[in-house]
């Protein structure tokens, strides 16, 4: 009998789609926030608000690409292992950014 679908799933896999829609949904949960954060409280141009809305979606989206065909040529931890920081950096210095007026 040939197991298929959620159920023929092993947990490890199941935890790598669940962490992969949160992913997903956080992205575009965020993107709103910061367009009208970007217009309403900064001052934004609209076009100024698109370009960054247009590098953050490739930076995102498009990396995944990279990541993939480096985990294929090199390896997966490795990738991670690169990865890693990219996503830690903005977070550790955002405390150490000047206050906003």
């Amino acid at each position: 009998m040939e197991r298929s679908g959620w159920r023929g799933l092993t947990p490890v896999a199941k935890l790598l789609i669940a962490n992969q829609f949160g992913i997903t949904l956080g992205f575009f949960m965020v993107v709103p926030f910061l367009a009208t954060y970007l217009r309403e409280d900064l001052g934004f141009a609209a076009a100024l608000i698109g370009t960054v809305l247009g590098v953050r979606t490739l930076c995102q989206q498009g990396l995944y690409v990279v990541g993939g065909v480096g985990a294929d040529r090199l390896s997966p931890r490795l990738m991670i292992m690169l990865g890693a920081p990219c996503g830690w950096s903005p977070s550790a210095c955002s405390p150490c950014s000047p206050p906003r007026p």
